[in-house]
């Protein structure tokens, strides 16, 4: 079926295209002069796949790092806003975390993980609204997966 957009939509779309295929470019022209970071993203470009012996070109890497956008930020909101609604609903959550973040201070920052009643309402927040639900396959043919035999139905 066809899939209808509004116009700014898809300006807005090549627009974020551009700038990563423009980002892409910029990056793989720093990795073949040597001076690229040692970073995530030059060791995606220059892995290459153990089977084909071949790294990302260009247009497969800015799928990856769209993919990459789209998905960590739409995950990441998600899981904020549902976090932010559920401690207005309960205010008294909201009080316990805003107490518990009293006690650090800007250059603290490492010790984030301390904060046991901020896990837990995140923890809770995932639980009941998960930004990327499950999903379940079964294979419909036999095949292989990492030198495992998928039988069908698994």
């Amino acid at each position: 079926m066809p899939c209808l957009f509004r116009r700014d939509t898809k300006v807005s779309a090549r627009k974020i295209r551009v700038l990563i295929t423009q980002l892409t470019t910029e990056r793989m022209d720093a990795i073949h002069t040597g001076t690229a970071p040692n970073d995530l993203a030059t060791k995606i470009m220059t892995t290459a796949d153990p089977e084909t012996g071949e790294t990302f070109e260009i247009e497969e890497m800015v799928d990856q790092v769209a993919i990459f956008f789209l998905a960590g930020h739409e995950t990441s909101g998600s899981a904020l806003a549902w976090a932010l609604y559920l401690m207005a609903c309960y205010p008294e959550w909201q009080e316990k975390v805003t107490d518990e973040a009293q006690v650090l201070t800007s250059d603290q920052f490492g010790l984030i993980f301390k904060l046991r009643i901020l896990r837990d309402v995140f923890r809770g927040t995932l639980r009941l609204y998960p930004p990327v639900p499950m999903m379940v396959r079964e294979a419909s043919c036999p095949e292989q997966f990492r030198d495992r035999e998928v039988k069908v139905g698994s």
